[in-house]
């Protein structure tokens, strides 16, 4: 199928054509990052972050204080991975 991927198969376009389809997606693009950067921001600010940053300072002072160090791996392991999904 060459830059399309698989043959046998029509180019996903919804339907759009020409100018439409173009801004349709720089909205649809647009809302995304907006939404994910909020989402940053967001979780920045929560004890997540705190953790976050406890971790990435000093990791056996942040697990003296209690901050389990394989569990905030793992949460930041998936929210990368569904930012890397999204994009």
């Amino acid at each position: 199928g060459g830059q399309y991927g698989l043959s046998g198969y029509d180019r996903l376009d919804f339907g759009l054509r020409g100018e439409d389809r173009w801004l349709i997606t720089y909205y649809v693009a647009l809302g995304l990052l907006v939404l994910a950067s909020l989402f940053t921001w967001l979780i920045i600010r929560s004890p997540y972050g705190l953790a976050f940053a406890a971790l990435r300072d000093s990791e056996p002072y942040a697990v003296a204080r209690g901050v389990p160090p394989y569990q905030f791996r793992l949460v930041v392991f998936a929210i990368s991975a569904f930012f890397t999904g999204v994009a």
